[in-house]
């Protein structure tokens, strides 16, 4: 029974070090949507499902991290409708788990989501309808995610 004893109190600050990203970053995200003009509705979508909405911008939702990209659209009227993906990035803590926490730590967080990550805040500026047929809307964030058309 002691090697035991001795193995599981060896074995503690690698447990401890398992699943960073779930503990420091959870598998929860902040996401913020600015839109120009402001005063967009915007519904944040999921594999064809809605996750969310933030009824008027700029505004905040929480969502739950995983491994799809959500696609943004904004509607405002007098305003062209946007669509905007943005891919789900992986986390910085990740990496780290990877080397302190070993497969265990990074199989954790794979499964709740923690290691991944979509970028905010997204800026969306809106077109007028009026003369939208030369113009496209256009959406920027702060690492260059890809606007749909």
């Amino acid at each position: 029974m002691k090697p035991f004893c001795t193995f599981f109190l060896r074995s503690l600050p690698l447990l401890a070090l398992s699943a960073c990203a779930t503990i420091l970053e959870g598998s929860d995200q902040d996401l913020t949507i600015i839109t120009d003009p402001p005063k967009a509705s915007c519904k944040i979508m999921r594999n064809n499902q809605l996750i969310g909405v933030v009824p008027s911008t700029p505004g905040s939702i929480t969502i739950e991290k995983t491994k799809h990209p959500i696609t943004i659209v904004c509607e405002k009227e007098g305003y062209e409708t946007i669509q905007y993906l943005n891919g789900s990035g992986t986390a910085s803590m990740t990496l780290g788990n990877i080397l302190l926490g070993g497969p265990i730590g990074w199989a954790v967080d794979s499964a709740t989501g923690s290691d991944n990550y979509y970028t905010t805040p997204v800026i969306i500026t809106l077109v007028p309808r009026e003369g939208a047929v030369s113009k496209k809307a256009v959406a920027h964030s702060v690492n260059n995610s890809i606007p749909l058309k």
